[in-house]
C-alpha cells in the first residue's frame, strides 16, 4: 500500500512556486529544491513563513516531515530532511506489503476442516448407537441429551472465541496449533448440536410411530 504522503494531491492543492511551477508531490518539491534559486527559497522559507512546512502539515498531513520541515531553515537542510522521509515512508510501504501478501498465503492456505469434521460427527454417532443398548438409549434419552447438550454448548464458547483467534492470527502471520485446534473444536461442537437435534426429532419420530 502507497503511503499517504506519496500520494499526488489535488489540482487545486497544488504547490505553486513563485516562479509559476506547480508541485503535485513531495517528489517533485525534493527534485525541485536542487535547482531551486536562493531567492525562490528563501521567498517560501524565511522568519515570517515557512510555505514548505505548512504544504505538507495542511495538504499531505504528515506530522512528522512537518515537524522537521519547520525546523529547517537552508535549502540544504529542507532537501536533507524530506528525502529521509521519503525513503522511511518507501520502506513502511514495503514492509506493509509483504505483511498484507503473507497474511493472504495464511488464510488461503488454511485447510478447510468442515468435511473432516461431518464424517467424524457422523462416525462419532453412530459408535454411540452401535454400542449403547436400545433400550437404555430410550430409557434415558432425555438425560443423556442433556448433559452431551451441556458438553457441546461449553466446547462451542471456548472453541468460537478461539476460532476467532486463528482468524486473527492467521492475518498477522502469529497463530500457533494449540488455538488452531480448539478453534476446529468450535466448529466440531456446533456441527455435533446440529447432529444431536436431528437425531432427538428422529427419534421423537420413530417413538410415535
Amino acid at each position: 500500500m502507497k503511503h499517504q504522503l506519496l500520494h499526488d494531491v489535488k489540482e487545486d492543492h497544488h504547490f505553486i512556486l513563485v516562479s509559476g511551477k506547480k508541485l503535485k508531490n513531495i517528489k517533485e518539491l525534493h527534485d525541485s529544491l536542487e535547482k531551486m534559486d536562493n531567492d525562490t527559497f528563501k521567498h517560501h522559507v524565511n522568519n515570517h513563513r515557512n510555505d514548505f512546512h505548512s504544504w505538507v502539515n495542511d495538504i499531505h498531513q504528515d506530522a512528522i516531515l512537518a515537524k522537521q520541515l519547520k525546523r529547517a531553515k537552508s535549502k540544504k537542510q529542507v532537501a536533507k530532511v524530506i528525502a529521509a522521509r521519503i525513503n522511511d515512508v518507501m520502506h513502511i510501504s514495503k514492509v506493509a506489503k509483504r505483511l498484507q501478501k503473507s497474511s493472504k498465503s495464511n488464510v488461503k492456505h488454511t485447510p478447510p476442516p468442515q468435511k473432516h469434521l461431518v464424517k467424524s460427527t457422523s462416525h462419532l454417532v453412530k459408535e454411540i448407537k452401535t454400542h449403547l443398548p436400545k433400550s437404555f438409549l430410550n430409557s434415558h434419552f432425555p438425560q443423556i441429551l442433556l448433559v452431551v447438550s451441556a458438553f457441546a454448548f461449553l466446547f462451542t464458547l471456548v472453541g468460537i472465541t478461539s476460532y476467532a483467534s486463528t482468524i486473527t492470527a492467521a492475518v498477522v502471520g502469529t497463530g500457533t496449533g494449540e488455538i488452531q485446534f480448539l478453534g476446529m473444536g468450535g466448529m466440531f461442537a456446533i456441527i455435533f448440536l446440529l447432529v444431536v437435534a436431528l437425531y432427538t426429532v428422529k427419534h421423537k419420530q420413530s417413538a410415535m410411530n
